[in-house]
């Protein structure tokens, strides 16, 4: 009778030991089930960072594309209505017309008109936008030789 509950005591040991190792074959396989779908995970992640990486550096590409067009368009913008300008005051220089006086001994002498208000003022506007585009070409050549000499420093 010991003998007999001694066999069912090691039966029931045996049991709970192949009980165990099964539980502990399927954590084992869990955890390698687990560790392949991280690895996996960490792939994903690392290709979708590198994809939003690309896209940021794209998206500051565009951003500088459209500040340099704003800023073209800005300068288009100057440039016409500076040639509107010109194009008004050089009319204005040549609507000035001359009289022809026939004298006396039949000489031919050529005379400007007076002009209106509004061409002498636009004629008075071109020659200040002359003095002031060679006042500024000026600025510009003492700029450029300041900065030439700075760089000659170094």
């Amino acid at each position: 009778s010991q003998l007999l509950w001694l066999n069912s005591v090691v039966s029931e040991k045996d049991l709970q030991l192949f009980d165990k190792n099964l539980a502990i074959t399927a954590l084992e396989d869990t955890v390698s089930d687990q560790a392949t779908t991280i690895t996996q995970m960490k792939a994903k992640f690392i290709s979708i960072y590198t994809h939003c990486q690309n896209l940021a550096k794209e998206l500051s590409r565009k951003d500088e594309m459209l500040h340099l067009l704003k800023e073209g368009d800005v300068i288009q913008q100057t440039l016409c209505r500076q040639q509107k300008e010109l194009t008004r005051s050089t009319l204005a220089m040549v609507k000035q017309h001359k009289t022809r006086f026939i004298m006396g001994e039949h000489s031919v002498v050529s005379r400007p008109n007076d002009s209106s208000p509004d061409v002498q003022l636009e004629r008075d506007l071109a020659a200040a936008r002359i003095e002031e585009g060679e006042a500024r070409c000026e600025e510009r050549t003492d700029h450029s030789r300041r900065r030439q000499g700075t760089r000659g420093d170094r």
